[in-house]
């Protein structure tokens, strides 16, 4: 590490071993060392905050969103806290909406893991679908794309069936990178259902492609999904709500209301590509700029 200016790390090793890197950053001169992590801080540390100073091993911290930075505040750390959005992916013409006829179709890009609470998606689901549901979304036809493995899809499959779905749902299973944006182009609308998520990189290669998503709030997402034309944020307690944001949603794309190029562009307005790397270049030049004879470990 010695010709390096700055020593980074996405992923935090055992707290014994950052005590370790940090002693050998520190030798004839000081190199800072930075963490970028995509997570929230209280979801990395549930069950416990770390140990007492050992967050301070750390220069600095760069999180996505504002409430991540409240976070590391709240656990004590003194450190430098840098918010930068994730590096969003390069924008492309987006593909038309799919033809269907009056099939909305609703994607779903992820792990079939209960952090996602697909369940709850599910059930929102079925409303669309119901007699009761008051909304533009009963006079459409509606399906549910998953693309994603999981273990609990055996649980997915079941909750299907029993809410008599199983001619709507479609489990496309694990797909390659190289097929992800073919995945989001046959989709009118994605949602995100999760009870706990970090700066979710789906949702920035979604949006980026033009489409549309419906969130609950955790994570980065009401920081992202904050133009009508970008989705809507959902209740995580209550499938009605979930369920009405779908329609209205699918309903503006159908109606011609908010459209691929228009989901883009608001898109860029918030996260464009050349200005977050940017960002980025300047932090860490900031940060290159410690360096200097070593200082107490």
């Amino acid at each position: 590490m010695a010709e390096h200016d700055i020593v980074l790390l996405t992923k935090l090793p055992p707290w014994p071993l950052v005590r370790l890197l940090r002693y050998a950053v520190c030798g004839h001169r000081y190199r800072p060392l930075v963490y970028v992590t995509p997570y929230r801080p209280r979801e990395i540390w549930r069950e416990e905050k770390p140990p007492d100073g050992m967050l301070d091993l750390l220069d600095a911290i760069v999180v996505q969103a504002a409430g991540f930075a409240e976070d590391l505040r709240s656990l004590g750390y003194r450190g430098l806290v840098e918010t930068i959005p994730y590096i969003p992916p390069k924008l492309a013409a987006p593909s038309a909406l799919p033809v269907c006829g009056n099939i909305i179709r609703i994607g779903f890009l992820g792990r079939l893991v209960p952090q996602k609470n697909l369940l709850y998606l599910l059930k929102a689901f079925s409303l669309l679908h119901s007699d009761d549901h008051a909304s533009r979304a009963a006079l459409r036809s509606w399906e549910l794309h998953l693309f994603g493995d999981g273990d609990q899809r055996p649980a997915l499959e079941n909750a299907t069936s029993a809410y008599g779905l199983r001619k709507h749902v479609c489990f496309h299973g694990a797909i390659p990178h190289d097929a992800v944006q073919k995945a989001i182009d046959q989709c009118h609308l994605f949602a995100f259902s999760s009870v706990a998520e970090g700066q979710c990189l789906a949702a920035l290669e979604i949006l980026a492609r033009g489409r549309p998503i419906v969130a609950t709030p955790v994570g980065a997402l009401p920081e992202i999904l904050i133009a009508p034309e970008l989705g809507a944020i959902a209740r995580l307690d209550d499938a009605a709500d979930f369920a009405r944001a779908l329609g209205e949603v699918g309903a503006g794309l159908i109606e011609g209301r908010v459209t691929p190029q228009a989901i883009q562009r608001r898109f860029n307005d918030l996260l464009c590509y050349e200005e977050v790397v940017q960002q980025y270049c300047s932090v860490f030049s900031e940060l290159a700029s410690m360096v200097h004879m070593p200082r107490a470990a």
